[in-house]
């Protein structure tokens, strides 16, 4: 037992309140795992919207994929046409 006045609690007080601090500032981050294989789609965005009709709507090709190699291709328009651009995240 701690004899009066002695710094024992106190500093088990602070370290207590500190390493709630850090976990509530820092919060622990899970591990990121996804399927790195060429074939896997991880992300796709398509931006749709409004009153268009069905069949646009059907054949859509989405705006941007993120592949798990890494490789990213998104649509790009140019005078009404659509082209395809495409970068690698692991260059």
């Amino acid at each position: 037992m701690p004899r009066p006045g002695s710094p024992t609690p106190l500093l088990l007080c602070f370290s207590l309140l500190a390493s709630l601090a850090c976990n509530a500032l820092v919060p622990p981050k899970p591990p990121l795992n996804w399927d790195a294989s060429p074939s896997a789609v991880i992300v796709e965005v398509t931006i749709i919207g409004g009153l268009v009709p069905r069949e646009y709507v059907m054949n859509a090709i989405p705006d941007a994929r993120v592949w798990g190699d890494g490789r990213i291709v998104w649509v790009e328009y140019i005078d009404a046409q659509r082209g395809f651009q495409g970068a690698s995240v692991n260059e």
